[in-house]
């Protein structure tokens, strides 16, 4: 019951002069005072402003490299074709799109590729897996705030599982700064945590803090609950 991959990662900087931008941010995992470890992403947009991939590096707080992911937003924005690997575990998991088909996969250190398929009726909810639903607050953020609550299925692909949760927007503050809340449905992971907070600046178009089940186990292979901080070069 791990990688909810809600969890966050965006957007400013443009890069050279050409038509297509590139953006950097960092974020800090904290339990407590404690930082446990940070994110650096990158990201390629379109001349359109669209998002067509990223890539995260994950640290511990030593600066070693625990983990990482590469994602391809050209089949889904919610739920773009990725794939993850934690170092530490010898775990490789993802999202592929072939044709209509939506496929989670995972394999363990050598063994063989294990694979899952998304229903059809799975896909009346908002499909959300690794990092598409930041991006899809971003071309998206007026539309989740008039419907006030919208049913989504995360994809689990490192359990092979999906789960159902409600995305409700609370408020937004006088500085811009919107609240949302994801609600777990399923009753096992709503007792390790009962929801997740995402603070979104309306203003500047980007995630700013995140609250809740980490997309990366702990040290010793069990899920973590964090609060992340997202800086931007400006």
């Amino acid at each position: 019951m791990r990688h909810i991959t809600v969890l966050a990662l965006m957007f400013l900087i443009s890069g050279p002069a050409s038509a297509e931008k590139v953006e950097t941010l960092q974020g800090t995992a904290f339990k407590g005072s404690d930082i446990v470890y940070t994110e650096d992403h990158t990201a390629r947009f379109s001349d359109q402003g669209r998002v067509l991939e990223a890539s995260t590096v994950y640290k511990d707080p030593s600066g070693k490299v625990i983990a990482e992911i590469r994602s391809d937003f050209s089949k889904s924005l919610s739920a773009p074709a990725h794939d993850f690997k934690d170092l530490r575990f010898k775990q490789r998991y993802g999202i592929r799109h072939e044709g209509e088909k939506v496929i989670m996969y995972v394999q363990e250190g050598e063994e063989p590729e294990q694979t899952k398929i998304i229903t059809n009726d799975e896909k009346k909810a908002l499909l959300v897996g690794c990092q598409g639903l930041a991006y899809y607050f971003k071309d998206n953020l007026e539309d989740l705030k008039k419907a006030k609550l919208v049913p989504i299925l995360f994809l689990i692909p490192g359990r092979l599982e999906t789960y159902n949760f409600e995305l409700v927007y609370k408020n937004t503050d006088a500085n811009g700064l919107a609240v949302f809340e994801i609600h777990i449905k399923n009753w096992l992971l709503r007792l390790f945590a009962p929801k997740l907070t995402l603070h979104y600046d309306t203003i500047k178009g980007r995630l700013t803090k995140y609250e809740g089940l980490s997309n990366l186990y702990d040290d010793k292979k069990q899920m973590q609950n964090v609060k992340i901080d997202y800086i931007y070069p400006n």
